[in-house]
């Protein structure tokens, strides 16, 4: 079932021009069928384009799908910098609306789109207006929309026609005959059966302009086989090219949105003519908002989209960390007097592989009490006399005050390292003490990215100088092992160690 769900789908875009209906040369319909092909659950994912300018008197994708911004409220800014649910939404409800190629969002929250937005997208140029794949005020961060079908746990009863594998339910084309005589019959499957299979057309295979005949993927009847010159015209049909004589079956709406057309047409001078009507497809099935298609069906089916899950996260002193992402969490004594630091990770919305890096000095008789403070590990103090003129501390650019603690990323004089130091500031003057290394991602990063709650910083998705989308790998060579790194939807790269040697650069 797997080859089936899996092959890419093709969007129906209903605004293919044929000829006229002519006199048939293939085919001759003799029945006006209906055909009707069983619903496709579909998740929908994206792919970033860039970031344009927009104007509001001519906007580049001008309609409104939905403001997200107000649908979300606090839920959108939980989870900032990370805007992948907002992003994953509009991606959703723009191909329910029927817009199925691409759409932006701006201003944090809103979501356009527009039925000619592959072309126009662009039209304002680019703009450096976005943050976290979204842009701000009149900048539009775009992407293009990719449907997957969701794979279909096959039943133990299948039927399989030409390579194609169809359950239950499932209608299709089955040529009876051989390359001399033959006809295009419509069956059903059950339980593994081909049931209910009656004539729709004749295949005609008497042409003597054609050298033979062969039978192709795609097609009820066999194809004609002819010599035909390398600058002759061809035929474009779903990006798909077709030779001088080749036909194929093409889709012609009704303007009628409860039944289509299709037709059999030959490529002629690089035109379709000879279209006929084959029979008619079912296009009003309750609640469909959108149709797809896929290679060997002539008919779309209706695509229904399923909602893709939000992401595993760990929500950790008020900081949500993605799968895959290590923190810092306290650990503290049942009495509350003592504390420490330990190393984290998420896996699947848990935190899980916590190793200690640091101890909280938390029994100074200075201090009255200890507080949390939100991208800081270790408690702040409290003082038993707070001083309104205590002196603070400026640690690298930042003003902290007295009594205050915080990690400080710090590079080694040499510049051979970076590391973080737990400083706390007293009376003016900061100590520090280094706490761990960030090796990896001295090893690693060309750029880098500072993320809130975290000392060390993020890989930014650069390699050899070049910009890298999601998904995107590299390797660098640290000593005997590699450390590789795979690019996330904002921007960031998640790097981690792996034993297997690899090749140096």
């Amino acid at each position: 079932m797997e080859s089936r769900v899996l092959l890419q789908v093709l969007l129906v875009i209903f605004s293919l021009h044929t000829a006229a209906e002519g006199k048939h040369i293939t085919k001759k319909a003799e029945h006006h069928k209906r055909i009707a092909v069983r619903d496709v659950d579909v998740q929908i994912d994206y792919e970033p384009v860039g970031c344009f300018q927009d104007r509001g008197h001519d906007r580049a994708l001008n309609h409104k799908v939905k403001n997200f911004r107000n649908f979300l409220g606090k839920k959108l800014w939980e989870k900032w910098p990370d805007m992948t649910l907002v992003i994953q939404l509009c991606a959703e409800e723009a191909f329910k609306q029927g817009y199925t190629a691409m759409f932006g969002i701006q201003f944090y929250g809103e979501c356009y789109s527009s039925k000619n937005a592959q072309s126009n997208y662009d039209k304002h140029g680019k703009s450096n207006n976005c943050v976290s794949g979204v842009g701000k005020d009149r900048a539009n961060f775009v992407y293009r929309i990719k449907v997957n079908p969701i794979p279909v746990k096959a039943p133990n009863a299948v039927c399989e026609v030409e390579g194609q594998t169809f359950i239950d339910g499932d209608d299709m084309e089955v040529y009876k005959g051989d390359l001399a005589n033959g006809e295009c019959e419509q069956c059903t499957c059950k339980d593994g059966m081909l049931i209910n299979c009656h004539h729709i057309f004749h295949c005609v295979l008497n042409d003597s302009s054609c050298n033979s005949y062969s039978k192709k993927p795609g097609q009820c009847c066999p194809t004609c086989e002819r010599d035909v010159p390398d600058n002759a015209p061809k035929c474009t049909v779903k990006d798909r090219l077709y030779k001088e004589g080749e036909s194929m079956e093409v889709l012609k709406p009704l303007g009628l949105k409860a039944t289509s057309e299709c037709h059999q047409c030959t490529c002629k001078g690089g035109e379709l003519e000879d279209c006929h009507r084959i029979y008619y497809c079912e296009m009003n099935k309750p609640g469909c908002t959108q149709f797809i298609k896929a290679p060997g069906q002539c008919c779309p089916t209706c695509a229904r989209v399923i909602p893709r899950p939000t992401p595993p996260s760990c929500k950790v002193s008020g900081i949500y960390y993605k799968d895959g992402e290590s923190m810092e969490v306290l650990k503290m004594s049942a009495d509350k007097k003592t504390g420490a630091c330990h190393q984290c990770t998420c896996n699947n919305s848990n935190v899980e592989g916590c190793h200690h890096i640091f101890h909280c000095h938390l029994n100074s008789p200075d201090c009255a009490s200890y507080k949390i403070v939100p991208g800081q590990c270790c408690p702040e103090c409290v003082p038993v006399n707070p001083d309104e003129h205590a002196l603070s501390c400026q640690i690298n650019g930042l003003l902290f005050r007295d009594g205050a603690s915080a990690e400080v990323l710090k590079e080694s004089a040499d510049k051979s390292s970076i590391y973080c130091q737990q400083c706390q500031c007293q009376s003016g003057k900061h100590t520090c003490h280094k706490i761990y290394d960030c090796d990896i991602q001295k090893v690693a990063c060309e750029k880098s990215v500072k993320i809130p709650g975290q000392c060390c910083p993020s890989c930014a998705c650069y390699h050899n100088g070049q910009q890298l989308g999601p998904g995107d790998q590299w390797l660098k060579k640290s000593g005997s092992d590699c450390i590789q790194c795979t690019c996330l939807m904002d921007g960031t790269a998640k790097c981690l160690r792996v034993l297997e040697g690899c090749q140096s650069e």
